[in-house]
């Protein structure tokens, strides 16, 4: 009983480097009426050329919020990730896996069995569909405060879409301190494991939030099992 959390996330390391291994340029079929290209990567680059509704690109590389693409013909320019997203509605396209392995930062809070949960951290992105990070948070109950050290992966679905399935796992330690008032009552530490479902929207190519229902299993002397609630914010860098 006291190995499932570590068999649960050796599994989905293994969807990670899956994932990983997965990315690869992608060619999209431009869906707006017209996109202008540039010479490089900001308005301050002159345009050169006109992609026009029905075009194919292929995806090279992400600066910023800037994407390097190649016409048919090797023809090769810039646009804005902004101008290529009405394509991304009809196919999951990789519009994020440059550079590869964006820095992130996390804050987020919610509900874990009526208690209050709030917390931050900061993680790492392999590739455009999988990330890790360590989280700091703390859980409050009126009896007590536990605070929580919790490395996870987090695997989306697909390699780009506004609107994308996300599945969590994090496996960590827990201190729980009850309040003064409790009589008796002491400090104690107990590992936990968390999993979640839910849905991640992509508020630009950099900023993205996270909507989890999932829960955790806390390994005690008695192990206890909890369900909750989250949102989180994220941006890459």
């Amino acid at each position: 009983m006291h190995y499932r959390p570590a068999i649960i996330l050796s599994l989905f390391f293994a969807i990670a480097m899956w994932g990983t291994a997965s990315d690869a340029q992608e060619s999209i079929t431009i869906g707006a009426e017209f996109v202008e290209m540039r010479k490089g990567p900001g308005e301050a680059y002159p345009i050169f050329y006109v992609v026009e509704k029905g075009e194919t690109v292929t995806l090279i590389r992400q600066q910023n919020e800037w994407m390097l693409v190649r016409l048919n013909d090797d023809v090769q320019g810039w646009l804005q990730v902004e101008d290529v997203l009405s394509a991304v509605y009809r196919r999951p396209v990789n519009l994020l896996n440059a550079p590869l392995g964006q820095k992130k930062i996390i804050a987020g809070f919610g509900w874990l069995d009526g208690s209050g949960v709030y917390g931050i951290g900061a993680g790492y992105r392999f590739s455009s569909r999988v990330g890790f990070g360590v989280h700091v948070a703390r859980i409050i109950s009126g009896m007590s405060v536990s605070n929580v050290l919790q490395p996870r992966i987090d695997i989306q679905m697909f390699e780009y879409a506004r609107f994308n399935p996300l599945i969590v796992a994090g496996f960590g330690v827990m201190d729980n301190v009850p309040e003064r008032s409790v009589v008796g009552a002491r400090a104690a530490r107990a590992q936990i494991a968390s999993y979640a479902v839910g849905v991640r929207y992509y508020s630009s190519s950099a900023l993205f939030f996270n909507v989890l229902v999932g829960g955790s299993t806390i390994q005690s002397k008695t192990p206890s099992q909890h369900f909750g609630v989250r949102i989180e914010w994220e941006n890459a860098f």
